[in-house]
């Protein structure tokens, strides 16, 4: 089955702008330790604190909103429709909590912040993957450093060898193992930290609705192989 990494659109025709919001209002200090950004792929213990985007005057609304700044770390900002897609798809590892958006002079309620606590590394086939280092220079600045891994568990241990030297490892470029059965998965850590899997099924249940504000990406190309064609 083919699968395709979750990007946000950038055709204008779509969104209007990119990015669609960028201007936030908090609904508690940020420090706030009940502050949606404090949940990092974890399940929330409390009930966390959602911002409300504010909608560029220029964007359009659509199903997956893009966004910039505190209070949508590391998580997705999707409309109701969505949501009840994804549901469908993913029974479990993801929170869904209520984030309203403001358009022009109305507040659209039925927007949620997708919070996930379950990442599926083991997905990944490291030994046909690319994996990558960014290790730092002696003179400043860093170095990607190509590395070989041969599974999951060879991943984990240099893992935590290249923590202790500060150096960041990825999977640059992914092959998935064969034979997947999931619709709808994250996979981290990879090129931009993480990323949000759907295959192809769940992509097509997305076109016949008309989701929208959605790109998806080919999995076994990278970002910069993808935009190339």
């Amino acid at each position: 089955m083919n699968y395709y990494r979750i990007r946000h659109s950038t055709d204008r025709k779509i969104v209007g702008k990119f990015t669609q919001i960028n201007e936030v209002k908090h609904r508690c200090r940020v420090d706030d330790k009940r502050f949606i950004d404090s949940v990092f792929f974890e399940k929330a213990s409390f009930d966390p604190i959602t911002s409300i985007g504010i909608l560029d005057k220029k964007a359009k609304i659509t199903d997956l909103i893009s966004t910039s700044g505190q209070g949508y770390t590391a998580k997705l900002l999707i409309s109701g429709k969505l949501k009840s897609l994804i549901e469908i798809h993913q029974k479990s590892g993801l929170e869904f909590f209520k984030s309203p958006i403001i358009y022009g002079e109305e507040e659209l309620d039925d927007y949620w912040v997708m919070s996930p606590f379950e990442t599926h590394p083991e997905f990944i086939n490291y030994k046909d993957s690319h994996i990558q280092s960014r290790r730092r220079k002696a003179e400043g600045g860093t170095i990607l450093v190509d590395l070989e891994v041969g599974s999951y568990c060879d991943f984990n241990e240099l893992q935590k060898r290249e923590r202790v030297d500060r150096n960041i490892l990825q999977v640059s470029k992914i092959k998935l193992i064969d034979n997947l059965e999931q619709d709808f998965f994250i996979l981290r850590p990879l090129e931009g930290g993480f990323g949000y899997f759907v295959s192809e099924k769940m992509k097509d249940d997305m076109v016949a609705m008309n989701i929208t504000g959605v790109a998806f990406q080919p999995s076994h190309l990278t970002f910069n192989e993808w935009v190339a064609l």
